[in-house]
């Protein structure tokens, strides 16, 4: 192969063009050894590539739940409130629910076994 390299100044030239190139078994392995190389870094930039389209969808989904979690606590905190107002209604002070049940039982109005409505959720 040197010789004929060496007797014409265009042959690897010519081979070149028409995508042939011409090497020695030393040349050869390095020269497979740079193509596995180049193509381990391609296969990297595709995995590259996906994971950070998954971790944007990730992160867009993190960000959502976040958004929903929010809106459940001030749904929580409203209906917390509303509870609270309801059982004030109910329980608290002598305009109460249970205040005017109890009296209404106390003056002989019946119920369940004639006994006093609780004064409190706790009471139950």
């Amino acid at each position: 192969m040197q010789l004929a390299l060496y007797n014409d100044n265009y042959l690897w030239r010519n081979a070149f063009e028409r995508g042939v190139f011409i090497t020695s078994e030393q040349n050869l392995i390095a020269l497979l050894r740079m193509i596995e190389l180049a193509w381990s870094q391609v296969e990297q930039n595709k995995n590259q590539a996906e994971i950070i389209k998954r971790a944007e969808e990730l992160l867009k989904r993190v960000g959502d739940f976040i958004n929903r979690f929010e809106k459940i606590g001030i749904q929580l905190s409203s209906l917390s409130n509303e509870y609270e107002g309801a059982k004030k209604k109910l329980y608290a002070g002598q305009q109460s629910i249970v205040s005017g049940a109890n009296k209404l039982i106390s003056l002989g109005v019946k119920s369940d076994g004639n006994k006093s409505i609780p004064e409190e959720v706790s009471d139950l």
